[in-house]
């Protein structure tokens, strides 16, 4: 699911109903130079209140070159 720092309001909605406090939330950008990952996730644990949120190192970029 989709989440960004321009469209927020109109998608946390949808990624709030999706998620339950148990489970993780993985955050990740594209690429490996990207940092909207970091930003969106500190977002969501300091305005949103989310716990087990984390960010994906390297990205998706990095999780398709790792064969995962």
């Amino acid at each position: 699911m989709q989440l960004n720092e321009d469209d927020w309001t109109e998608l946390l909605p949808k990624v709030l109903a999706a998620w339950s406090p148990e489970r993780k939330l993985i955050v990740y950008c594209s690429r490996q130079t990207c940092n909207a990952s970091h930003a969106v996730a500190e977002r969501l644990r300091n305005e949103d209140g989310l716990k087990n949120v984390y960010v994906l190192q390297g990205g998706w970029e990095e999780w398709q070159k790792s064969g995962q």
